[in-house]
């Protein structure tokens, strides 16, 4: 039982700091590693509170310049492993 608040604990601690830095870093391009995915995202963080952040990631064709495709993605912020500006 200990155990189980400890962890609740915890994680209630990394959201409220996920959500901090990403409140702070509206609009910066960042790596995130979730559990909700088996690879790295990457993109841009258009908007966050204090549950999850939207990634929008721009996908932009070298090819035909007039192409490009943007996808947001939103993620819990209970479910993020880490984040970090690039």
């Amino acid at each position: 039982m200990l155990e189980m608040k400890t962890n609740t604990r915890t994680r209630t601690k990394n959201q409220a700091s996920f959500s901090k830095f990403a409140k702070n870093h509206l609009q910066d391009f960042v790596e995130v590693s979730s559990y909700l995915s088996g690879s790295k995202l990457y993109g841009v963080i258009s908007e966050s509170d204090n549950v999850s952040l939207t990634l929008t990631i721009t996908y932009l064709d070298e090819e035909d310049p007039k192409y490009n495709e943007t996808e947001s993605l939103y993620i819990p912020l209970n479910s993020i492993k880490y984040i970090r500006k690039l």
